[in-house]
């Protein structure tokens, strides 16, 4: 190792990443005599970045399910809040991007309605 390592690792403890991450991150950026020694410290934690890493997203089956539970209600919100409309049709229901108070409405309608579906 040398200075730099160590100035470097200092600067990655300033940003406050969890451990864990840490550790996935070192996973993927080691040798294969360090991911050895990596893998046999952490089992747990290689397991579960070797699982991700072959599902569709990083998203392991369960959650996969739990997403897509959320998408249809969060691609109907995108809908709504990045749809540009005339400003002086308010009969439409539409939002304007630029009127941020309806927009901040809406985010909190579509909070409301993620934590009912929980």
């Amino acid at each position: 190792m040398t200075m730099f390592d160590y100035q470097e690792s200092r600067s990655v403890e300033r940003e406050g990443f969890p451990f864990y991450a840490l550790i996935m991150a070192a996973m993927r950026q080691a040798d294969t005599d360090n991911l050895t020694r990596l893998q046999v410290a952490f089992p747990d934690v290689w397991n579960e970045l070797n699982a991700r890493y072959h599902s569709p997203g990083g998203l392991l089956p369960e959650e996969r399910e739990e997403d897509s539970k959320r998408g249809a209600v969060a691609s109907n919100f995108d809908n709504i809040v990045f749809t540009q409309v005339n400003p002086d049709d308010d009969a439409t229901g539409t939002v304007n991007d630029n009127d941020p108070g309806r927009v901040i409405d809406l985010m909190q309608a579509l909070k409301d309605s993620l934590a009912k579906e929980r």
